[in-house]
């Protein structure tokens, strides 16, 4: 029995942020698109991190500690 690669299992078609994008926007993408990580990308189209969906709990968690958060997320 073969083994199973990487490749044979991935999300070929890949959804991207810029790293200068709003944290709703980035939401937004992953709701969507039903993933739990986007790509993050520079100006350049370089990689320079992953968002995942417990970065984003984490950025609601804190911006909930420090009261109001509507100004922030945008």
């Amino acid at each position: 029995m073969g083994t199973v690669r990487v490749s044979d299992v991935m999300t070929k078609e890949v959804t991207l942020i810029g790293a200068e994008a709003g944290v709703v926007e980035a939401v937004d993408k992953m709701v969507t698109a039903k993933f739990g990580c986007l790509p993050v990308v520079d100006g350049d189209s370089t990689l320079v991190g992953l968002l995942t969906e417990t970065d984003c709990l984490r950025c609601f968690r804190d911006l909930l500690k420090m009261g109001t958060f509507k100004d922030r997320l945008s």
